[in-house]
């Protein structure tokens, strides 16, 4: 399984958009993460044409994660009398906090589904499930990986943490793992990993699993690439 890519850059790295991956199966679509340029690109780029179930994944609620969650969700209830599917664990711990933002923006608790990830089983034939992993990224924040289970292995996506340990513990059983997406930054700030240290915990046979994304820098990206680690494009 393949994602595709609506942006790929960090917070506060606005040439590259906010960081989002996708999948389009006939009429529905699986988005992971609606950060603040995600529905712009949606349009822009006709994506949402024939789209008629949206089923949004949220890691956590950093506003480049979930900027523009208010704005998919009004746009399919209000014009086209639809409404999106949020995929939340049951016992998520940011579930209050995304109904209230979109109350916030407008959007009254009729105008949008919350679902567990098991709603999701065999809905697509890209994975057979997927389910949610809490781990760290900054103190501030709750924050989700992501796993999807494939036919070729699992798919980790860790959106945005600043633990080591999860890495370290996938290369554990690197062959049950068919690809990792993973944040990668050449910033001080102790909020993502570090693509230096990635290059010091992934050995070099093993890079073509690593999926880098969420560059803070174009020289994060060349880092990136000279190490040997995929570095994710942008679906244009």
């Amino acid at each position: 399984m393949e994602l595709n890519f609506l942006g790929r850059g960090s917070a506060f790295n606005v040439l590259e958009g906010s960081n989002s991956a996708y999948i389009i199966e006939g009429n529905s679509m699986l988005l992971i993460d609606c950060g603040e340029t995600v529905y712009e690109r949606l349009n822009m780029y006709n994506l949402l044409d024939g789209i008629d179930n949206v089923y949004v994944l949220v890691t956590h609620t950093h506003s480049d994660h979930i900027g523009s969650i208010g704005t998919l969700a009004n746009y399919y209830y209000l014009s086209l009398d639809k409404k999106i599917h949020i995929i939340l664990d049951y016992e998520s711990k940011i579930k209050s906090d995304i109904k209230t933002l979109l109350r916030i923006f407008g959007l009254e608790e009729h105008m949008y589904y919350i679902e567990t990830p098991e709603f999701l089983d065999n809905k697509f034939s890209s994975f057979k499930k997927v389910r949610y992993q809490e781990i760290t990224h900054c103190p501030q924040l709750i924050s989700y990986a992501i796993i999807f289970d494939t036919i070729d292995g699992e798919i980790f996506y860790t959106g945005d943490t600043n633990d080591i340990n999860v890495l370290k513990s996938l290369l554990e059983r690197i062959d049950e793992i068919s690809r990792i997406y993973i944040d990668t930054n050449t910033s001080s700030l102790p909020v993502h990993l570090n693509v230096d240290l990635l290059a010091k915990t992934v050995p070099e046979k093993l890079r073509n699993k690593i999926y880098c994304m969420h560059f803070n820098s174009n020289d994060c990206i060349n880092k990136a690439k000279n190490y040997g680690f995929n570095i994710i494009k942008v679906s244009r």
